[in-house]
């Protein structure tokens, strides 16, 4: 059983206290009120022993903070205070005791009261009758202090009100006095899946429910279906954006790698299949757990103990190549992790910002939920506290973050719920926020018979080369982040590459389907296709880095067809002189032939020519003569 040296009790290692100098019949009501909270769990019992000692001896100090305790661990915290001042009362010279109360009151959600408290604790060693030995606060409570004062300067920075916040429940078809956690959604926000322990069960053991999403309400959630669910606990799912897959952990397992492994399952629509083991590249001899997929399903992040961190669980990341195969973890480096534990990731569909939770870096309590971003040399930004509203002197793990990013989802068991681990939501402050959201449905065609066709699909962000989504699919609904340069490439056995350049501004309208059609056009003589992600500067025929990924799809092309030779086409608007478009379209349409060649495609298999602006279409409009300033490949 715990005893009363544990916790905030342990002051009282520090205190010599005679009892020749006591009341016994005190003494024995403070000993007997230990036995009954801590041995026996009878709270009120044990409060009327106190309050019974202090009856007897006023001046007693212990009971007092052994109230505060009490109402402390069931957040009563107005009791709490006035324990906590009577007992300083009493004993104005115990250094440690406030660090105690001014923790408490960053609790409570009094920063103002705490940080006076923390004036107070730096005053004592001048205080009369201040003895070092018993009073002095302990190196290891000095080091507390200052995590505490870091917190209150977090508080201090903070931009958002509680009431901003608009903190809710999720409700009854979610919540229950059992423990719900670990929140997740589709993309498309029809389905909201979690995790729960239903206490009320024999074995009490950890499943997967859902609940369909209709107008933005939670429907009554259910066990999900299929073989998924066995006599073990899964736990800690992570959905793929398009709802076809799940990654979950489960522990102590046959096929097992270590302690903990993930594990994956999809969907036929229906059913989910059996659970399958992700393999030994991804899961260790160690503690692997806690997975969150990113927007295309070719990242997954991770919580592992595995040797060669940086203590405690860190986060990894590892890639899935073009093969499906999965790549060695990596560590993802000391900005995020550290000598602590660094746990429960969320990595947003913008694919550049992550969520986590963490006790290494500075914050209110034990578990802290934290966001950092990937910048554009994929290194990740210093991590930022969420909010002192949402993380609490416990442990805040399980967060969720719409693809708007407006809307965040957590667990917590604070009050007002329906008991135990509930998942709630709130608003997430702009700062905290990923990108916008913008979501592409996509169906791929053959451009002759309009019928469907099953093809690599590709969409990248030009900036920093990172592919948002990589599939093979006929039709797929993807994400992707307002106000950068993206290329949609897609290419199939038998058709002519498909380029497109997508570039929405950040004020465009959030959260809106853009429909996309892809046609392929076959890979005949006399077809022609526009490169519309070939990029060069005003004036200038040198290509830009951003080209890269469209070249590559061509060079894949011709490597796949060595028997097509093509011509390379340059085009310009009608601005300039006939000769000066015809010389520079001219330049261009070169740079591709040399930039092909140099990648090792035979010159035989390729031309160029510039035909200026002699057989361009409509220039009546900006966005007309932009798409006449392009690079054309014609199969001869």
């Amino acid at each position: 059983m715990e005893k009363i040296k544990l916790g905030l009790i342990g002051i009282f290692a520090c205190i010599s206290l005679s009892l020749s100098a006591q009341n016994k019949k005190a003494e024995s009501c403070y000993l007997e009120a230990n036995k009954q909270y801590h041995e026996y769990g009878n709270k009120e019992k044990a409060l009327g022993l106190l309050n019974k000692a202090i009856k007897k001896y006023p001046n007693y100090e212990k009971p007092y903070a052994f109230k505060a305790y009490i109402h402390e661990r069931d957040k009563e915290y107005d009791k709490a205070k006035e324990a906590y001042i009577t007992y300083l009362k009493l004993d104005s010279t115990h250094q440690t005791t406030y660090f105690y109360f001014a923790k408490m009151l960053m609790d409570s959600g009094d920063p103002k009261m705490a940080a006076s408290v923390i004036e107070k604790f730096y005053t004592v060693p001048k205080m009369a009758g201040f003895n070092p030995k018993k009073d002095r606060a302990s190196d290891k409570t000095l080091k507390k202090l200052k995590s505490l004062e870091i917190a209150l300067t977090l508080a201090e920075e903070e931009t958002q009100t509680i009431d901003e916040l608009n903190l809710k429940n999720l409700g009854p078809n979610i919540n229950t006095s059992s423990r719900e956690y670990w929140p997740g959604m589709t993309m498309d926000k029809s389905l909201f899946i979690f995790t729960k322990v239903d206490l009320n069960q024999k074995y009490k053991q950890e499943d997967f429910y859902y609940s369909p999403v209709i107008d933005g309400k939670f429907g009554p959630s259910k066990l999900l279906p299929g073989k998924i669910r066995t006599l073990d606990n899964e736990g800690t799912v992570a959905i793929h954006p398009d709802g076809s897959t799940i990654y979950f952990t489960v522990c102590n397992e046959p096929d097992g790698f270590g302690r903990c492994d993930i594990y994956f399952s999809s969907t036929d629509g229906i059913n989910w299949s059996p659970k399958q083991n992700m393999g030994s590249i991804i899961n260790s001899a160690s503690w692997d757990a806690q997975p969150t997929i990113s927007m295309g399903g070719n990242a997954l992040i991770f919580s592992s103990n595995r040797a060669g961190g940086y203590g405690g669980s860190d986060l990894y990341i590892s890639y899935k190549n073009t093969t499906g195969q999965w790549s060695k973890p990596k560590n993802l480096g000391p900005t995020i992790n550290t000598s602590m534990d660094e746990q429960a990731p969320f990595f947003h569909y913008d694919g550049e910002t992550l969520y986590f939770s963490s006790d290494g870096h500075p914050g209110f309590g034990k578990m802290d939920l934290f966001v950092s971003r990937l910048n554009d040399v994929d290194e990740w930004t210093q991590p930022k506290n969420v909010s002192q509203y949402i993380n609490t002197s416990g442990n805040e793990v399980g967060f969720y973050v719409e693809p708007d990013g407006k809307l965040a989802y957590f667990v917590s068991d604070r009050k007002g719920g329906y008991g135990n681990m509930d998942i709630w939501s709130f608003n997430l402050k702009e700062e905290l926020r990923p990108a916008p959201a913008n979501i592409l449905s996509i169906n791929i065609i053959d451009s002759k018979t309009k019928k469907p066709v099953v093809a690599k699909l590709i969409l990248n962000n030009l900036k920093n080369n990172r592919n948002i989504l990589d599939s093979t699919v006929s039709s797929v609904k993807t994400y992707y982040p307002s106000g950068g340069n993206y290329g949609l490439f897609s290419q199939a056995e038998g058709y002519l590459p498909f380029t497109q350049n997508y570039n929405k501004p950040i004020n465009q309208s959030e959260g809106s389907v853009e429909q996309i059609t892809v046609e392929l056009i076959p890979a005949r003589q006399g077809n022609s296709i526009v490169l519309k992600n070939i990029f060069f500067d005003f004036d200038q025929w040198e290509i830009k880095p951003e080209s890269e990924k469209a070249l590559k799809t061509l060079i894949k092309f011709l490597k796949s067809n060595p028997k097509l030779t093509i011509e390379i086409g340059g085009y310009t608007d009608n601005k300039g002189s006939l000769e000066y478009n015809k010389t520079l379209s001219n330049n261009r349409a070169k740079s591709v032939y040399t930039y092909l060649v140099k990648k090792g495609i035979d010159q035989t298999r390729l031309s160029s020519n510039g035909y200026g602006s002699l057989s361009t279409d409509d220039n009546s409009t900006e966005e007309k003569r932009a798409s006449n300033r392009r690079i054309e490949i014609k199969i001869k």
